[in-house]
C-alpha cells in the first residue's frame, strides 16, 4: 500500500520525486533491503509521463546498523551494571552517555545528566581536582 500510494502521489504531481527504503521478500526467501528513488519522467507530447525509479541494494546498510543498534544495547547493559560511574564526555566536557550507577549517584536521570558540563555533574571542588585528568584523556 505505501509502495502505492507513494506512486500514486507522483502521477498525480502532488510530489515529483519521493524516495523511501522498502524491504523486499527475493524468490528464495532471503530479505532485501531497497532505497527507492522514482520520479515522474517529462511526457513527449501526446502521451502521459511515466515513472522512472531505480532501487538501491540497502541490505549490508541496514545490517550494519542493526548490528550497530546491538552493540549498543550491550555497551549500554554492561556499563548499567558496572558498579562504578561511567560518564563519557565529548572534547567540551560535555557529557555524552552516563551509566545507571552514575545517575543513582547523582539523583538524577541519565537523560537529565546527557548535555552537562562535568563542572555540574561532578560539583565545583570535585571538577577542579579533576580537571586535569579530563583534560588528559
Amino acid at each position: 500500500p505505501r509502495v502505492e500510494q507513494c506512486l500514486r502521489n507522483i502521477q498525480q504531481g502532488s510530489s515529483p520525486e519521493r524516495c523511501w527504503e522498502q524491504r523486499l521478500i527475493r524468490k528464495d526467501g532471503t530479505v532485501a533491503w531497497v532505497r527507492v528513488h522514482a520520479a515522474l519522467a517529462e511526457a513527449r507530447r501526446g502521451t502521459s509521463g511515466h515513472i522512472t525509479a531505480v532501487m538501491e541494494d540497502i541490505s549490508a546498510l541496514i545490517s550494519a546498523e542493526e548490528g550497530r543498534f546491538e552493540a549498543q544495547r550491550l555497551l549500554r547493559e554492561v556499563a548499567d551494571n558496572v558498579p562504578a560511574l561511567v560518564i563519557r564526555l565529548d572534547r567540551n566536557l560535555n557529557a555524552l552517555f552516563v551509566n545507571r550507577y552514575a545517575a543513582d549517584w547523582s539523583g538524577l536521570h541519565p537523560r537529565d545528566m546527557v548535555g552537562r558540563h562535568a563542572s555540574e555533574l561532578l560539583g565545583p571542588e570535585d571538577f577542579r581536582r579533576r580537571l586535569p585528568l579530563l583534560q588528559a584523556a
